[in-house]
């Protein structure tokens, strides 16, 4: 995590490039301890809380946020081809703990993510919005801009180009931050993808400079 500090006009800001753990069933290792400790979705929701507490500490210190990374977690239909990955359904109850910790809009409840209909019995309840878990009103700065554009950042090795994609790498602001949105996209094509099995993507804010006061001889 990197922070900045307030100038010419620009918010201070708390700039985190995260990598969030792919969940799955397989035993998720302390990479200090070396201890089994749970299955990497416990821990994949371990970190949803963790961060998220990291950055309602740094909103109430005057931060705006920005996160930049790879999510791990596709948001909803339009996010997935050829369709949103729902099996195991643990991927759904994922997918609802981060937008209930994370988003101000969320984009669709368990049941509307998720084709199984007990799906939702099976998910934790949201975070309520008096309690220190409240969800955090971040901006996915894609979505915000594009509210019905598909487009995706992950592309697996193996297939052919398209075949199979999401979009689980984000760029996510405060709200304090909606307004600064200028641009987010990513690039798409096979050249971009590289050797990795993600294309980059980006996101700009565009700040106004501060007006400048007058010197006393411009006064004069």
């Amino acid at each position: 995590m990197t922070e900045t500090r307030a100038v010419d006009g620009k918010p201070k800001l708390a700039l985190f490039n995260v990598y969030m753990v792919n969940g799955t069933d397989n035993a998720y290792r302390n990479p200090l301890t070396g201890e089994m400790a749970g299955t990497r979705h416990d821990r994949k929701l371990q970190a949803h809380k963790l961060l998220a507490a990291e950055c309602r500490d740094l909103q109430v210190e005057g931060f705006g946020i920005v996160i930049a990374g790879d999510i791990n977690i596709a948001r909803t239909a339009l996010d997935g081809f050829p369709h949103l990955r729902t099996f195991p359904r643990q991927h759904c109850i994922n997918r609802a703990d981060f937008e209930a910790r994370f988003l101000s809009r969320p984009s669709a409840s368990v049941s509307d993510l998720d084709s199984t209909p007990t799906a939702e019995a099976n998910a934790e309840p949201a975070p309520d919005e008096k309690s220190e878990d409240a969800a955090l009103g971040m901006i996915d700065t894609f979505r915000h801009l594009h509210l019905d554009k598909k487009g995706y950042t992950y592309y697996p090795r193996g297939k052919a180009f398209g075949e199979s994609c999401d979009r689980v790498d984000m760029v996510i602001v405060s709200d304090s931050l909606e307004h600064y949105i200028a641009e987010a996209g990513m690039h798409e094509t096979l050249g971009d993808r590289g050797p990795s099995d993600h294309v980059p993507l980006y996101a700009r804010l565009a700040f106004k400079k501060a007006s400048r006061k007058p010197t006393e001889i411009e006064q004069a």
